[in-house]
């Protein structure tokens, strides 16, 4: 995640983010799926 690869990325949304120039997009969209994937529920 420090260097993400824009060429071949794992989430096309996000490498489309990175190739337009979009860090501040690609950086929200990150914390999004931090926030939905990595981050426990609560309740």
């Amino acid at each position: 995640m420090a260097h993400p690869e824009p060429d071949s990325p794992l989430n096309c949304d996000s490498g489309n983010l990175l190739r337009s120039g979009d860090v501040r997009g690609f950086q929200s969209m990150a914390r999004m799926y931090t926030k939905l994937a990595a981050m426990p529920k609560k309740n």
